[in-house]
């Protein structure tokens, strides 16, 4: 949901209250394991549906396990709204699918929305919270599978460039130090993170035509990427 500072979203959420170090929570409506079914339908949906020459067969079953995981996760980005984190992550999210994966031209206009949004959220203007990243990661979704239909390594390259706006309500429940970056300094610090994660995987594991070896290039990049976001929020709230 993007909101305005002061605005109500009890419509969406039923709750919002803040933790005890400042951080949003919210009481999402839908359970987990019905989170994880919608997203995994919206995969579904979107290789069967709106791109239905999405490439390899078992692109469908990637579609369904990122956006299943996306569901889950997407909540436990609240805690992040309104600090500038998850617009400006979505945004350079946007840019590694540009630069990676080809033909996805069309992500160019959601580039210059989350830019607006970036700006808003950065100065405290507005929230960017885990509902707008999760149909983020659908349209994400449906754009590599459009764009990246005769290279298998660019479509498990794209899916994984979600990057932190899935495994970064992971990160900080991992073990690891108490405290991480300074509150003020964390958006710069993760945004910074996730520029050099999609740029990473725009160069090597997009480029590659094996899905094999685009899985294992992505699959220690996912992990340092998680070892590096906990170290920057620690074990607590931003």
């Amino acid at each position: 949901m993007i909101s305005v500072r002061g605005s109500p979203s009890a419509l969406v959420y039923g709750r919002t209250v803040e933790d005890a170090e400042g951080g949003t929570l919210r009481s999402w409506p839908w359970p987990a394991p019905v989170r994880l079914l919608v997203g995994a339908a919206s995969g579904w949906l979107v290789v069967d549906a709106l791109v239905p020459w999405a490439g390899p067969r078992w692109s469908v079953w990637v579609a369904m396990a990122a956006l299943a995981v996306a569901a889950v996760a997407a909540s436990g980005l609240d805690r992040w709204a309104g600090r500038g984190v998850t617009s400006g992550v979505a945004l350079v999210t946007v840019a590694g699918v540009y630069l990676g994966p080809p033909e996805t031209d069309q992500v160019l206009g959601l580039a210059l929305g989350l830019a607006v949004l970036w700006i808003a959220e950065a100065t405290g203007r507005a929230e960017v919270d885990g509902l707008v990243v999760l149909v983020l990661d659908v349209v994400l979704v449906w754009a590599v599978l459009f764009g990246a239909v005769s290279r298998p390594g660019a479509v498990v390259a794209g899916v994984c460039m979600l990057g932190l706006l899935v495994v970064l309500p992971v990160a900080r429940l991992l073990p690891g130090p108490r405290t991480g970056v300074p509150g003020s300094w964390q958006a710069v610090a993760l945004v910074g993170l996730q520029l050099v994660y999609v740029v990473g995987l725009a160069r090597t594991a997009a480029r590659i035509d094996s899905a094999v070896d685009a899985a294992i290039i992505c699959g220690a990049a996912v992990v340092a990427l998680t070892v590096l976001a906990r170290l920057v929020v620690g074990g607590r709230s931003p």
